[in-house]
């Protein structure tokens, strides 16, 4: 009884994968044989142990692939652990220093403060509400790395003010 309580976790999730996939009887045909052999068990413990078997001679599930971000996709963002232990190593991960995406959409965000939408699919907000950028749809920004991780919106018209991304 004991060993069936232990694996009850185990039996949980291999019962609801298999209840998933047994659902369609196409694919339950890509079940492998031995695991189909272990429903038509009636004992559930002789069952338990006998997907406890299978599933330990299963192949690992491989790896979701990782999606990777250029840099220019990453500009903005808070840094990835990965990023944060090449620096603790005294590597400096690859960064750029500034973007020059344009404009295709604008707001007015919680307490005044402007909302960009950039053709990049970045999404900028104004730190603290100030003056008029002068911004129309089409216009090209530049946006620079600051002191201690901020970031400096500035317009073609010369106008700046500091921001954060979004998304």
């Amino acid at each position: 009884m004991k060993a069936l309580l232990q694996s009850l976790p185990r039996f949980a999730g291999v019962c609801m994968c298999a209840a998933v996939i047994c659902g369609s009887n196409a694919l339950a045909d890509e079940l492998p044989v031995q695991l189909r052999a272990c429903r038509a068990i009636a004992d559930g413990a002789e069952r338990v142990a006998c997907y406890d078997r299978v599933v330990a001679d299963l192949p690992p599930a491989a790896a979701a692939p990782s999606i990777s971000m250029t840099p220019e996709q990453k500009f903005g963002l808070q840094p990835a652990a990965v990023e944060a232990a090449q620096v603790a190593r005294g590597e400096a991960p690859k960064e750029v220093a500034e973007i020059s995406p344009r404009v295709v959409s604008m707001s007015l965000g919680p307490s005044g403060r402007v909302v960009l939408g950039l053709d990049n699919a970045q999404v900028w907000q104004q730190l603290v509400p100030g003056p008029d950028l002068l911004l129309k749809l089409g216009d090209t920004i530049k946006l620079t790395r600051g002191a201690f991780g901020s970031f400096w919106l500035e317009a073609p018209s010369g106008r700046a003010c500091k921001v954060t991304r979004l998304r």
